[in-house]
């Protein structure tokens, strides 16, 4: 998280986290790979960015912001590397996601093996417009 933490700081927004552009070194440490989808940004920009389908918020909200996206994404991500699935993977389609995730109604299942701090960590990432200077202090 420090990584992604010193991109939005300098607000650049990766903005294709998942599972693929994550390297794990020899001690366990997690980095950030893939920097050709990052973006500068000149403060809070909205934009239409859909990278595997995991920062679908920004489609639905076009006033999401992309760093606010990156912290979705790295939540999707994490239930991804837990699950071995993508959340609302049980949805028939794109669109019945969208609308779900959208209207609210559906929220993804964590693990039960998780700890709560875990689960309340993943609470925070898919909340809506989330930066990660505000999940930060919680960990």
């Amino acid at each position: 998280m420090s990584g992604l933490a010193y991109l939005h700081s300098q607000h650049i927004a990766h903005r294709s986290i998942k599972g693929a552009n994550l390297l794990v070194d020899s001690c366990g440490v997690v980095k950030l790979a893939d920097f050709g989808m990052a973006q500068q940004l000149s403060g809070q920009e909205g934009g239409h960015i859909c990278v595997e389908g995991k920062s679908i918020l920004a489609i639905i909200y076009g006033r999401h912001s992309l760093l606010a996206s990156d912290i979705w994404s790295l939540g999707c991500t994490v239930i991804e590397v837990l699950t071995g699935r993508p959340p609302w993977s049980q949805h028939a389609s794109v669109q019945e996601a969208s609308f779900k995730i959208a209207s609210g109604q559906d929220t993804p299942q964590f693990p039960e093996t998780l700890s709560s701090e875990g689960k309340n960590f993943l609470r925070c990432c898919l909340q809506r417009n989330l930066l990660i200077g505000q999940l930060l202090p919680c960990y």
